[in-house]
């Protein structure tokens, strides 16, 4: 079973939060105070409960619950199974969420990778599948 490493970064480019989720987990991401990964948003484009991650014991999961939607691709996504570099944004011009799965059987490595370059609003969030992570996370 892999763990997995979520990453939200604002168009900004800063990092709004970080954190390692292993199976059984269930995430959910929203601007409701009650989401494991709680994000402010004075805007209102993201959902109060906009997304939920779950293992299926094979491999993680996204499901977007938002009004906005979320967009990997720059295409709308309704779920998505997350791959190594899995990237995703929440509404057109909302946060980006970055994921790295990670075997627990790898050493875990200090070296951090958020993004290549930091995102604009015109910064459309991408699937990255064919870069394979420089560090290992646990």
């Amino acid at each position: 079973m892999q763990w997995l490493k979520i990453t939200v970064v604002s168009n900004e480019g800063d990092l709004l939060f970080q954190q390692e989720y292993g199976p059984p987990d269930t995430v959910s991401i929203g601007r409701s105070s009650e989401s494991d990964i709680a994000l402010k948003d004075k805007s209102g484009k993201i959902s109060r409960c906009h997304a939920v991650l779950l293992h299926d014991g094979v491999c993680w999961e996204y499901y977007n619950l938002g009004v906005n939607g979320t967009y990997a691709n720059g295409e709308q996504v309704g779920t998505l199974i997350i791959k190594r570099g899995s990237v995703v944004r929440l509404g057109k011009r909302g946060p980006i969420l970055q994921f790295m799965l990670q075997d627990p059987e790898t050493p875990q490595d200090t070296e951090s990778h958020v993004l290549d370059e930091a995102p604009t609003a015109s910064h459309e969030a991408s699937t990255v599948t064919d870069n394979q992570p420089k560090s290992s996370y646990r």
